[in-house]
């Protein structure tokens, strides 16, 4: 769709609109094993013919982040006020802004059990531990890549009904398997991803608004 609307009208936004798009597709078929089902050299060639993203690619073989990013860094100044709040059940216990809901809307279902927290401003702040006890095998960024590719945006309780409510991610970045943060919370894997999306009004009476989005997966034996 990307390429047939930059055929249309080959102007800078679209051609950089196709380019994402493709390497979005391109880092899915490598995460999925079907690279064989695609025209790799044939997108390559069309997107990237100097050579100029290739480094910029964080997907399966291609050159991933292992530095902790800035967001899972422990904060060295000034932070907002926040509360401690644990979970035997879901076996967190993690620091919550202080303008965040006090206690955590419930979800469960035979997969996974989860706590959503809202801040002030409801589809935008939002805070969303889930938790799973039987996370064996398979690669765990297809629970991210999988929402993605049905959805188009990685956060489901995000994700709009239709053209209207749909966010339109601008940003979306893998950033790595974080070796040096599993060893730090003695985990057995760990993969974070990070982006910014533009959210469309909730009412007339208001304007889109932005969103960082922040995604952690961290699995230990069989807990995720």
């Amino acid at each position: 769709m990307w390429k047939m609307l930059y055929d249309q009208l080959k102007s800078p936004e679209r051609y950089e609109d196709y380019r994402e798009a493709t390497i979005q597709a391109i880092d899915f078929s490598k995460s999925w094993d079907i690279e064989s089902n695609i025209p790799m050299e044939t997108w390559w060639n069309d997107i990237d013919a100097d050579g100029s993203i290739s480094e910029k690619m964080i997907s399966g073989n291609k050159t991933e982040k292992q530095k902790i990013p800035d967001w899972l860094k422990l904060p060295s100044g000034k932070t907002w006020e926040t509360r401690l709040f644990g979970s035997p059940l879901l076996r967190y216990a993690i620091h919550i802004p202080g303008f965040y809901s006090d206690k955590p809307e419930f979800f469960a279902t035979d997969m996974e059990t989860k706590h959503i927290f809202y801040g002030q401003l409801r589809n935008t702040e939002i805070l969303i531990v889930s938790f799973m006890d039987k996370a064996t095998g398979g690669d765990m960024k297809k629970w991210v890549e999988i929402i993605m590719a049905t959805t188009g945006f990685p956060v489901l309780e995000l994700s709009g009904k239709d053209e209207n409510t749909q966010p339109h991610l601008q940003e979306w970045i893998y950033e790595g398997s974080l070796p040096e943060l599993a060893v730090r919370l003695e985990l057995d894997e760990a993969h974070a991803y990070s982006g910014f999306a533009i959210m469309p009004p909730t009412n007339q009476n208001e304007s889109a608004l932005g969103a960082r989005i922040y995604i952690l997966l961290a699995r230990r034996d069989s807990f995720a």
